[in-house]
């Protein structure tokens, strides 16, 4: 759904490329053959921390997730979030990411369009997803899964 959206926004000439950490089947390469539209796969961990840190935003439809890393890890490098309003993500992405229903293509489209045209304030989403990710740290997470052990002790 996104590399059909990026493509219909193509039309209006977008500011924007789209960058894809995936490694598509090679019928996805062909059909989206566009020198706008970048897969990369096999990227080390420091090249993945460079990626976040340079993109305009991370943009994650996805239709379920168990904790939405991806998410938490984009807002840590002070990168704006667009992803789905479903299971754990709005959570992890808090008040200030951009929302949008996975089963809707035009909410998808909407979003890439408010950011390409500055319709989201971008600077903003990045400053406060910057200060909502300090909290998702390992420490915390070992202390509230000790917390939740000790209460099933009693």
């Amino acid at each position: 759904m996104l590399l059909k959206c990026y493509t219909d926004l193509l039309k209006s000439d977008p500011d924007h490329d789209l960058v894809l950490v995936w490694n598509p089947p090679e019928s996805i390469r062909k059909q989206y053959d566009n020198p706008r539209i970048h897969f990369l796969s096999g990227i080390s961990d420091d090249d993945l921390r460079k990626l976040y840190s340079c993109a305009s935003a991370t943009v994650y439809p996805s239709h379920y997730e168990g904790f939405g890393l991806p998410v938490l890890e984009s807002m840590s490098y002070g990168t704006p979030v667009v992803c789905s309003n479903v299971s754990s993500l709005p959570e992890v992405g808090g008040d200030f990411s951009y929302y949008i229903d996975p089963k809707q293509e035009s909410s998808l489209l909407k979003a890439l369009e408010d950011i390409d045209q500055g319709s989201w304030d971008l600077n903003s989403a990045s400053q406060k997803g910057l200060k909502f990710a300090e909290q998702f740290t390992w420490e915390n997470c070992a202390k509230e899964t000790i917390k939740v052990y000790k209460e099933y002790q009693s």
